[in-house]
């Protein structure tokens, strides 16, 4: 037998003697055999590494796959596609700008505009006059839509004055309403729009420090973002495809995730073919769909009686160990159910701190408020890894009151950064340890903070337009300011109880000075309500937001206003997930 393969592998050891021939063919049957794996060839074995010792790494596997969080899970026979963020355009016209605007416009542009805005709205002029004034400008408009959102969802967008107009300033502009759509790249310049699957509209923000006095920054005056500008009209299309096509278990995939989420009369899975699941967005996940599909690809398949119990051993043995995904057997554990609790528990007081924080982060998630302790001490663990990932999770428990006040009490933090989560935390929980006003028709708001802690100014830049005041935050006279084109300028004698605000003539004409109380948030509303004959109820000076945003900024530097500005970072914040996807990548839409 052993000669027969190797016959068959070298005719010419025919030839060979009887001695030579057995110990080759042991030697040829050793090596043929080491390269068989599982029932794989696995020809590497005949052929020398490289220098660095280096396998081909498509032998690759992910250790997640060895997991008991990963195996005979959703994850493992299907991935979700439509989770990356979905890049819309379109084009939209910008009015208010004070004769810095442009009439010029391509004619295929201009057509299309027309025809959408007589769709949207009635017009006090024809749309193609509009467009032809010079404080009006048309530009263009960019957008990312967030991974599964749902509709109502707004997100920040980019606003450009188009190539080769004469714009020279969007400062002060505010886009009417226009239509964004999904496109297909053409060129290096061209595209083409597809379907609308959002909306619009807003005050165009530009970056209140590039032109500021002694700034080394310079950005161009012909583009800006509006603040959660952007609205999506429609839900994303959610779906698990199969990796192998199989209606049997498209159908298993479905009933797993209706019978763990939806209400027996509105599913929220359907098997539409045997590649593809189509998934919605359950009311009390929309607020964190990526959170839902994540805990969707957890979900066990298999319903035989007592394999949960041996799930449930295997995740409680593999989360001991150090080098454990801790983040997918947390996630794992939530998918379980209530049922798995006696397992989390052990590990709040755990000594290792991934133990401790994700255990508490699933035991939270699963309805324990005892676990609001473990991450309780964590937040307030100035050495800790995991505070701001205690915040996102601790601002997801709106019910509990012990959450409440593990955030209230990071209101004094030191780190500005965790004073900042725990306020937009709280903010979402409408908490009485903010009191909000808006300003002006809606333009921004500024929030009231209870803290104990240093007074602090924050203000947002994504998302929405704020300001929190920390504490009680007052200007201390005497103090001089004048923005840097000196339309605006803010004065105070030494032992003066009130701020003098002018604001420079401007179309609506002059504006008489205003004295305030030096309390910031009343200097901040007489500036930014609108003049006394643009509105009715509060009225101010109509000072736009990025500029209360600079005229706080350096008052503070100055010493005038005795607290900490903080601006916050327009990058987007996630909530402690996977650190990387299970399964396949998704494909865009």
């Amino acid at each position: 037998m052993i000669a027969t393969i190797a016959e068959r592998c070298c005719p010419s050891m025919r030839l060979i003697s009887c001695k030579k021939t057995c110990l080759l063919t042991l030697t040829l049957l050793g090596c043929v055999l080491s390269g068989c794996k599982d029932g794989v060839w696995d020809w590497s074995a005949f052929f020398p590494k490289d220098k660095k010792g280096n396998v081909d790494s498509n032998n690759y596997v992910d250790p997640i796959m060895k997991s008991a969080a990963y195996r005979n899970t959703i994850a493992e026979y299907a991935y979700f596609d439509g989770m990356r963020r979905m890049r819309v355009r379109g084009y939209g016209v910008v009015v208010g700008l004070r004769d810095t605007g442009s009439a010029e416009c391509p004619t295929h542009i201009k057509n299309e505009l027309v025809q959408e805005m007589y769709k949207k709205r009635d017009f006090i002029s024809r749309p193609e006059d509009l467009i032809a004034r010079r404080d009006t400008a048309v530009v263009t408009i960019e957008g990312e839509i967030p991974a599964a959102a749902t509709e109502g969802t707004e997100f920040d967008l980019l606003v450009r004055a188009l190539p080769g107009t004469q714009t020279t300033s969007l400062e002060h502009g505010i886009l009417i309403p226009c239509d964004l759509r999904i496109f297909r790249t053409t060129g290096a310049s061209g595209w083409i729009p597809g379907r609308i699957l959002g909306v619009g509209e807003g005050p165009i923000f530009m970056n209140p420090f590039a032109a500021s006095r002694g700034s080394a920054t310079r950005t161009s005056k012909r583009e800006g973002t509006i603040i959660a500008g952007g609205r999506v009209n429609t839900d994303r299309r959610v779906r698990l495809l199969l990796t192998t096509p199989s209606y049997q278990r498209a159908a298993t995939i479905a009933n797993r995730i209706n019978a763990r989420f939806a209400d027996p009369e509105d599913p929220v899975a359907d098997a539409i073919s045997p590649s593809e699941v189509r998934v919605t967005i359950p009311a009390e996940h929309r607020d964190d769909p990526k959170h839902y599909v994540t805990l969707v690809q957890h979900l066990y398949l298999p319903i035989r009686p007592g394999f949960e119990d041996s799930v449930r051993r295997a995740l409680a043995k593999e989360f001991s160990g150090r080098d454990a995904p801790h983040v997918e057997i947390a996630l794992a554990w939530e998918a379980l159910g209530r049922n798995v609790l006696p397992d989390v528990k052990k590990f709040y007081d755990d000594g290792y701190p991934p133990r401790s924080f994700y255990s508490a982060v699933a035991g939270l998630h699963l309805g324990d408020d005892d676990a609001v302790d473990a991450l309780d001490r964590h937040l307030n663990n100035p050495n800790s890894d995991h505070r701001s990932g205690a915040i996102k999770v601790l601002r997801t428990a709106r019910n509990s009151m012990r959450a409440a006040g593990a955030l209230r009490r990071a209101l004094s933090a030191e780190d500005p950064r965790i004073r900042m989560d725990a306020y937009e935390a709280l903010l979402e929980r409408n908490d009485p340890y903010i009191t909000t006003f808006n300003i002006g028709r809606g333009d921004f708001a500024i929030d009231l903070v209870r803290s104990d802690g240093t007074k602090m100014i924050a203000a947002k830049r994504s998302e929405d337009r704020r300001i929190a005041l920390f504490g009680d935050v007052r200007a201390q006279p005497p103090l001089f300011y004048s923005l840097p084109d000196d339309s605006l300028m803010l004065t105070a004698d030494p032992g003066d109880r009130h701020v003098t605000l002018v604001r420079s003539p401007d179309e609506a004409g002059m504006l008489p000075p205003v004295k305030v109380d030096t309390e910031v948030a009343q200097v901040i509303s007489r500036l930014g309500n609108p003049p006394p004959n643009v509105a009715l109820g509060p009225q101010g000076l109509g000072v736009d937001y990025a500029s209360i945003i600079l005229v706080l900024s350096e008052l503070v530097d100055s010493g005038a206003i005795d607290a900490h500005f903080m601006m916050e970072s327009p990058a987007s914040s996630v909530l402690p997930r996977s650190s990387k996807p299970m399964g396949r990548p998704e494909s865009e839409l």
